[in-house]
């Protein structure tokens, strides 16, 4: 399997998802990277993020059931009631247990860290809660490289605030710059 591509992992929760749909707007038709989404997910209803990225992206969306692997230039959305993982190169699913915390985003960044180490890269949307700060730890020790929506823009900045006080992160952005700073790495990262 090829892994000269980015593996990119996008969090958002709440109003994060409006910001996140607008950074595939943003973004060029063939990025040398692979998507995997975490968001906070209710158990108890359908998740509808396959049908709302898919209209904000020429890019293939997969909604992951079982092991799929890895492609650039592909997205790859978390169901309801599931952690999204990596193992062996492969993106995969575990049920999210009924008394766990919902850390989706954490697991997600940890397990990018691990496989991809300086090709994982995450990116921290708007939302509720704490998940994200751990993961973003991860990504930056394992030499990977972490961008964040700027807080100060919303009522539902906990996610992205947590992040900036807890981490260092690469970049703290506005929206509709997070595409172009990310694709700026990306294009220098190869270079070197």
């Amino acid at each position: 399997m090829q892994d000269d591509f980015f593996v990119v992992g996008l969090a958002a929760s709440g109003l994060g998802i409006s910001a996140m749909t607008s950074f595939f707007t943003h973004l060029s038709d063939a990025p040398n990277a692979a998507f995997i989404i975490a968001t906070h997910q209710r158990r108890d209803r359908e998740s509808l993020l396959r049908k709302i990225v898919l209209r904000f992206t020429a890019m293939p969306v997969h909604q992951v059931e079982g092991p799929t692997e890895i492609q650039p230039g592909h997205v790859y959305i978390i169901t309801e009631n599931t952690y999204i993982v990596i193992r062996d190169k492969l993106v995969t699913v575990e049920k999210r247990p009924h008394t766990a915390e919902n850390n989706a985003i954490d697991i997600l960044f940890k397990s990018i860290a691990d496989q991809y180490r300086e090709r994982a890269i995450g990116i921290v949307f708007w939302g509720m809660g704490n998940d994200a700060v751990n993961g973003s730890k991860e990504i930056e020790a394992s030499g990977g490289f972490v961008i964040v929506q700027r807080p100060d823009r919303t009522i539902q900045s906990q996610m992205a605030r947590s992040t900036v006080e807890h981490d260092d992160p690469d970049f703290i952005v506005d929206t509709e710059d997070i595409a172009a700073v990310l694709e700026n790495y990306m294009g220098t990262y190869s270079q070197k």
